[in-house]
């Protein structure tokens, strides 16, 4: 469990890894590279990833509230019972239908095509 409050990692690369139980709140993961992740129980509340790269990664039991996801990649990610309550997701890349039912919830979310999910 490692907690990276308010940290930088604008165009990091972090491919493959796994990591679990942490806290990314508020953390710029601008123009960021997390293809293949393996990312379990972790929050990512408010962090700004606009066009991060979540090709492929697994991304389960996540919270993603308030997250700033525009023009991110999610091609084949797994985003399994993890919460995007009020997340932007406008021109993201990748996502499907069938990806966003599996989220726990999406409730007031922006979606790729700028449509916004009722909040209740």
């Amino acid at each position: 469990s490692v907690q990276f409050a308010a940290a930088t990692f604008e165009k990091s690369t972090l491919i493959n890894a796994t990591i679990q139980n942490s806290s990314f709140d508020y953390v710029h993961f601008i123009d960021s590279n997390l293809s293949g992740a393996k990312i379990f129980m972790s929050n990512f509340t408010h962090a700004s990833m606009k066009n991060i790269d979540l090709t492929g990664a697994t991304l389960e039991m996540c919270n993603f509230n308030d997250a700033n996801l525009a023009g991110c990649i999610m091609t084949n990610a797994n985003i399994n019972l993890s919460y995007f309550v009020g997340s932007d997701l406008t021109g993201c890349q990748g996502i499907t239908d069938v990806q966003l039912a599996q989220a726990k919830s999406i409730a007031g979310a922006i979606l790729p095509n700028g449509t916004k999910i009722s909040s209740t």
